[in-house]
Formats: C-alpha cells, structure tokens, sequence
C-alpha cells in the first residue's frame, strides 16, 4: 500500500528506438531502456557495434534487442528501421533520435571559415535527420493506442537530441549550433501537432557530456565552456540517461513540448 497517488516506480514497458544508439551516449540510453524493461532497436550507421550491443543485451534479456543499419539522411533507411521496429516488436512507444556530429569538417570553424560542404553535412545528419526521423516514428505512434488505459499513458514520447547550443550561440560551432536550434523549433511544432493525440515531444538540452564522439580537438573551446558551468565539470552518459528515461515514463505525462536541460547549472546564469 502506498499513501501517494504518483507514479513512484519509473517503468518503461514498451518497445524504444534510439538512433546513434550503438555508441556513447545512445548506447548509454540503450542498456538503460533494456533494463527498465523495455524492448529496444538500436539503430546506428555502425551495425557491427550494434549487433554487438544486441548480444550483450540479449545474453541477459532474451529477444528484447535489435540492431538494425541505419543512415538518418537517407528517408529510406530511416522508413526501413521504423517498420523493422514495429514489425519485430509490434509498435514503438519511445523515439530517442540521439544520432549526430558535432563536426563536419576536419576542425571547428568560425562562420567565415566554414564551407558549404561542412556545413551541409551537419545539417543532414542533425536537423534534417531528426526531422524525418519523426515524420516516420509520429506515423507509427499514430497507429496504436496508449500502452495502458490509465489516464498518464502516452500513445508515444518522443524525445530529440537537442543541445544547450540549441539555446546559444558557441563560438567556432555556427552550423553545429543552426542544427541544433532548428532541432529545437521543430520539436516544439511536433509537440504542438501531437498533444491531443497523446504523443509528446521533448528536446533534450544536454550541457557537456563526455562521450566517445567529444571533439577532443576543441580544447580552448572546452575550457571555455566549462569555465562558466556552475558545476565545473563534464557532465555523464549515465546523468543524461536518467533524464531521458524518466522523460519517457508516466512520471513525466504532462510534459510536453518543452526543452529538458541537464547542464550542471547553464540555465541558471
């Protein structure tokens, strides 16, 4: 018996996607999501440390993960994955679309220094990804009803990876930082879309988090940034993971279209 009428187990039942789910932070995510009980397709352009995700998974859950190659500029990976996930698991109840680069050339760049080519390349992978990603997941989502008759049940819960460049601006990281606003708008307008449809939408807003895709290069750009974090430190895959995880759970029912920031302070000052 409890006295509370809140939600005071975080569960996650359903079937989650997470792109870029292989490595660093989405397989962080992954592992989390499979032992919270969920069922989970790693989906990530690198399909041998996928599959090795999997395995590592499935030696401990039987059948609850499945790697699948996929290439977020491509609108057909991106159908292929969708509807692999949904036929091997029967819906998808949790979208992560973690997948993307920080860098699109060999080094940051200021504004006047950076090419087109780059440029495109960061747009592709972190806007424009996260884009299509959702027009795809929204339809599946759309298809099935809530998980649970309870009234905090979502039909599905999105959650993008934004970026406290997605609301600021970091010098050398112009494209980086135009992705990761848009990432943001267009978050915020599926959230609008879907509300009375019961599907939420959040964006992410990590501070600095040490992964393996970290731009090791950017030193004098790291210690700048960290100089003015509160908490003086990077930030862990595990301290981000705990976010998302419970933004997918009932706990958060009534968020919605709303940026979630794990920053070590950032949004304080």
């Amino acid at each position: 018996m409890t006295l509370s009428s809140a939600t005071l187990k975080l569960q996650l039942p359903g079937v989650a996607m997470v792109t870029g789910g292989a490595s660093g932070l989405g397989a962080g995510i992954v592992l989390a999501f499979a032992d919270l009980g969920a069922r989970v397709a790693i989906c990530d352009l690198n399909i041998k440390q996928g599959e090795e995700l999997a395995a590592r998974i499935n030696s401990t859950y039987p059948d609850r993960a499945l790697a699948i190659q996929m290439d977020v500029t491509k609108e057909a990976d991106i159908i292929r994955a969708v509807d692999a996930t949904v036929s091997k698991f029967g819906r998808l109840d949790y979208a992560i679309n973690s997948a993307g680069i920080v860098v699109g050339g060999k080094a940051v760049t200021t504004i006047t220094e950076t090419d087109l080519e780059s440029y495109r390349k960061i747009q592709s992978v972190d806007a424009e990804g996260v884009f299509f990603c959702m027009k795809y997941q929204l339809r599946a989502m759309l298809r099935q009803e809530p998980l649970s008759s309870s009234p905090r049940s979502s039909r599905g819960v999105i959650v993008n990876a934004a970026s406290r460049a997605s609301l600021e601006g970091v010098p050398k990281f112009g494209s980086y930082c135009t992705a990761k606003h848009a990432v943001l708008g267009m978050s915020r307008v599926a959230a609008v879309e879907h509300a009375k449809d019961r599907i939420r939408v959040i964006a992410l807003c990590p501070g600095l988090i040490k992964t393996p895709g970290h731009v090791e290069a950017a030193k004098e750009v790291d210690d700048m940034l960290l100089a003015k974090v509160p908490a003086g430190r990077f930030g862990t895959v595990d301290e981000i993971t705990d976010g998302v995880t419970w933004l997918c759970s009932d706990m958060a029912s009534y968020m919605t279209g709303t940026t979630f920031e794990i920053d070590g302070g950032c949004a304080a000052i």
